[in-house]
């Protein structure tokens, strides 16, 4: 795959790589993960058919250029992941949130070579789960795709160290006194040591569903976005 440099997986602030692990089964029947592809370059949209066709838990139900049917397309299909460039558009903080308001179920991966680490974070504050750079290794995107539908954030290495900084930055300019309660400061540990949702809620002793909602809350708390805000300004703020 040939882009922008090179990447491989990563482990930064609690942004955590990890192997695919969601496949599931029904009555000895394989659950796909329906994909929708939104890309402009017709050789990248066949690249990324022949490599999810590859995986066994993917499928492509969809592979469309970055135009005014994308969407159209989406809501016919509603996949559990759209994998969109929007490197070429300068609308991309709005062609993401319209996928995200749209269908709220649907994680949103974007692959791209941005500029630099603003267009990142535009891209996550747009209601992205995942960044990847198309420089990098294909097998991140599934793994981001995987990460995306537990609730995950990530990042690869072209993106990660860049973003992370900026973000630092941004997390001090708006930090404020933030008073956690005692379960708030259990989870908010938890992700500073990386821990999915289903990680977190297994050490807790509570349900994924109760660990989303007091993410849910550390984002209000913490006037983040995502839950990569989330991790930089508690790592500034209360060590880990």
């Amino acid at each position: 795959w040939q882009g922008c440099g090179a990447g491989s997986q990563v482990v930064m602030h609690g942004v955590r790589a990890g192997p695919p692990d969601l496949t599931g089964q029904v009555l000895g029947r394989v659950i796909m993960v329906r994909v929708v592809i939104v890309d402009d370059e017709p050789v990248a949209r066949l690249g990324f058919r022949a490599f999810f066709g590859q995986h066994g838990e993917f499928e492509v139900v969809a592979a469309v250029p970055c135009d005014a049917q994308a969407a159209g397309i989406v809501a016919a299909q509603r996949p559990d992941v759209v994998i969109v460039d929007v490197a070429n558009r300068k609308d991309c903080r709005a062609v993401i949130a319209s996928f995200r308001h749209r269908w709220r179920t649907t994680a949103v991966v974007v692959c791209s070579c941005l500029a630099d680490s603003n267009a990142a974070i535009a891209a996550l504050d747009a209601g992205a789960s995942a960044v990847v750079s198309k420089a990098g290794d294909l097998e991140n995107v599934a793994i981001a795709a995987q990460r995306a539908l537990r609730g995950d954030n990530y990042l690869d290495p072209e993106v990660a160290s860049a973003v992370v900084t900026q973000m630092r930055a941004d997390a001090a300019r708006r930090r404020d006194d933030i008073t956690l309660s005692h379960r708030e400061e259990q989870v908010v540990r938890g992700l500073l040591k990386g821990g999915t949702n289903k990680e977190i809620a297994t050490s807790l002793n509570l349900s994924e569903k109760t660990v989303k909602y007091y993410v849910g809350n550390l984002k209000d708390k913490f006037n983040a976005k995502n839950r990569l805000e989330i991790v930089i300004t508690a790592r500034d703020q209360f060590g880990g």
